[in-house]
């Protein structure tokens, strides 16, 4: 019996700054460790880029994997996006309208066969935007597009 081999990112977003991430599993090869590191190099009053790092992981660790390799993404994030790309404190969050868009196709990727598990930290400050379910149902509707295997929300305080 082969064991199959599992990667487990768990990307540690609050507050709109990446705190850091943790490979369970060695990763082969990072081609694109410069842009991801880059992207972790975020201060608390800079962007969020939650986007932007799904896409950069997916690009990094998950792309070059075999199809049978489990792989799990666990993020810990108020998911309030900020970046050039989009902005939940001013855009809609209307997923449809979002996909139509340019923006979208910057930061589409490829996230076939991969299980998203979010722990979604309500934030002070946030309820206007985390009010209710759109925001979660956004990024429900933002992983399914790109393939995702399986998604989960856990609501918790922060």
């Amino acid at each position: 019996m082969n064991k199959v081999s599992q990667i487990i990112l768990s990307l540690i977003l609050t507050g709109g700054f990446c705190l850091g991430t943790f490979p369970t599993y060695s990763v082969s090869q990072v081609t694109n460790e410069r842009k991801f590191n880059d992207l972790l190099e975020n201060d608390a009053e800079g962007p969020s880029p939650i986007m932007e790092m799904v896409q950069a992981i997916s690009i990094a660790a998950f792309q070059n994997e075999k199809a049978s390799t489990k792989k799990k993404l666990f993020i810990f994030s108020d998911m309030l996006q900020y970046s050039p790309v989009a902005d939940h404190y001013r855009d809609s969050l209307n997923f449809q309208k979002f996909s139509d868009s340019p923006e979208y196709l910057k930061v589409r990727t490829d996230l076939t066969g991969v299980t998203i598990r979010v722990l979604y930290i309500r934030r002070s400050g946030g309820e206007k935007f985390q009010k209710g379910t759109a925001h979660a149902k956004f990024w429900q509707e933002y992983f399914n597009s790109m393939g995702a295997e399986g998604f989960s929300i856990k609501f918790i305080e922060g």
